[in-house]
C-alpha cells in the first residue's frame, strides 16, 4: 500500500476537508480482505471515516476566547497567541462591537495560517443584558449588545 501524504495546509488552518488528509468518499475495500486484527488495524472505510472526523474536529476547535469589560480586552487566549497584544482590533459601533483579526497569523511554532472564522458564541457576564454574535467575514465577528458591555466571546 502506498503512503498517504496529506496535501492540506496546517490542520489548524481549519479550511481543509477529509480528502486533503487522504480520505475519499468512495473508498472501498475492493479486495474483500478485512483487517487482520480489528483492535489494532483499520480498514479503508474506517480510515476514511477517521480523517473526516479529524478534519471536522479542526473546524470546531476554538480559535480564540476573549473576555471584554467596558469594551476593553481583559483576557485573550487564541491560536495566534496569548495576551492583549494578540487580540483582534476592537471597533465600537452603534449597537455593538466589531472584532477584526489579521488575515493570517503565525502560531507558536512559527507556522503561518490563514484566519478563517466559522462560528462564534457570546456569553453575557452580568445579571442583565443580552448579546448575540455573528461572523461577518473570514476574519471579522460582530457582537450586538443590549444593556451590557461585559461579555465573553468564543470564536472557532
Amino acid at each position: 500500500m502506498a503512503n498517504v501524504i496529506p496535501s492540506a495546509s496546517p490542520l489548524w488552518e481549519r479550511n481543509i476537508d477529509y480528502t486533503q488528509l487522504g480520505g475519499h468518499a468512495e473508498k472501498q475495500n475492493r479486495l474483500g480482505v478485512y483487517t487482520h486484527n480489528p483492535k489494532t488495524d483499520i480498514s479503508a472505510q474506517e480510515f476514511s471515516s477517521l480523517v473526516d472526523t479529524v478534519a471536522r474536529m479542526s473546524w470546531t476547535a476554538p480559535f480564540a476566547m476573549i473576555h471584554i469589560d467596558g469594551y476593553t480586552t481583559v483576557q485573550y487566549v487564541g491560536m495566534n497567541g496569548v495576551g492583549e497584544s494578540f487580540a483582534p482590533t476592537v471597533a465600537v459601533v452603534a449597537g455593538g462591537v466589531n472584532f477584526t483579526w489579521e488575515t493570517s497569523y503565525d502560531d507558536s511554532y512559527g507556522v503561518s495560517a490563514n484566519t478563517l472564522l466559522r462560528g462564534a458564541i457570546v456569553t453575557v457576564n452580568t445579571a442583565t443584558g443580552s448579546a448575540t454574535a455573528d461572523i461577518t467575514g473570514t476574519n471579522t465577528v460582530s457582537v450586538y449588545l443590549t444593556g451590557t458591555d461585559e461579555f465573553t466571546l468564543v470564536v472557532w
